[in-house]
């Protein structure tokens, strides 16, 4: 793995457990990676147009957010816009694909086998590490 899988693998599995336990992401580790991020890209001179198609994958998903009023966590959105900030934009959908077909798996289970209500709260941080994890090692 390299030094940017290590980092995106680390402010996932962070975000996860603090979606999993409190409901919420972790603002401090994700404000600090989408300035890294940010720099990251500057220094590297992706920014244009590399990186703001990436980035506006998040801002579209924030826009959903705002548009759904909360059924997108704006969280969840804040982290895809970070995410953005250090993927490409193919490897950004390829991720958040597989999280939003892994989290329609679940929650479909959720409602058939253990019988939860419709307006359920999922976490959407896991199925976006086990997307990204998907991603690395297939």
């Amino acid at each position: 793995m390299s030094r940017g899988e290590i980092c995106v693998t680390i402010f996932l599995v962070i975000n996860t457990w603090t979606d999993i336990r409190k409901r919420e992401i972790c603002l401090p580790v994700l404000g600090l990676f989408l300035a890294g991020g940010i720099l990251w890209r500057i220094i590297e001179g992706t920014l244009y147009p590399q990186g703001l198609i990436a980035m506006g994958i998040g801002g579209a998903a924030t826009i959903i957010s705002v548009m759904s009023r909360g059924g997108v966590g704006a969280g969840d959105s804040l982290l895809i816009l970070a995410m953005g900030t250090v993927l490409n934009a193919r490897t950004l959908m390829g991720i958040l694909c597989m999280a939003m077909l892994l989290c329609g798996i679940y929650a479909g289970l959720q409602l058939c086998v253990f019988k939860k209500a419709r307006n359920e709260e999922i976490p959407f941080a896991p199925f976006l590490l086990a997307g990204y994890m998907g991603g690395i090692f297939l």
